[in-house]
């Protein structure tokens, strides 16, 4: 139901709604490609227009970054693939992903990936996360 479909389609939507909600891990890979498409409106809970950066962190915007971060711990993996081999948008957006799990696992990952991120934004973002000095 994921793959292929238009993003503005409501049936492909509540696809990935349900797949978040109800932890549907073999819908990861058909959620990381959608990845690629940018973010996408109509997250669970917020439709408006106006995007605060709180809201933006929340991925109340995102409809599938915040399916992958209901996903859990089975995500961290893509996530955390994204966030090493992603441009800077998609590194941003894969924080924030890694962050709303906010596991062990998501943590980790971010952890494991400090070293090698060279954007100071990016850099910067995980280090207060992980509650480093920068």
């Amino acid at each position: 139901m994921i793959s292929g479909r238009a993003t503005t389609d409501s049936i492909w939507v509540n696809a990935v709604r349900l797949a978040g909600q109800l932890k549907v891990v073999n819908a990861i890979p058909a959620l990381k490609q959608a990845l690629s498409r940018g973010p996408i409106r109509g997250g669970y809970d917020y439709e408006g227009s106006a995007i605060s950066f709180a809201e933006f962190a929340q991925l109340r915007y995102d409809i599938v970054g915040r399916a992958l971060a209901d996903i859990g711990d089975p995500s961290v993996p893509t996530v955390a693939d994204v966030l090493s081999r992603g441009d800077t948008p998609a590194k941003k957006r894969a924080f924030f992903i890694l962050s709303n799990i906010n596991s062990p696992a998501a943590l980790q990952a971010m952890r494991n990936h400090l070293s090698n991120e060279t954007d100071p934004d990016i850099r910067r973002l995980i280090q207060n996360e992980l509650h480093l000095p920068e």
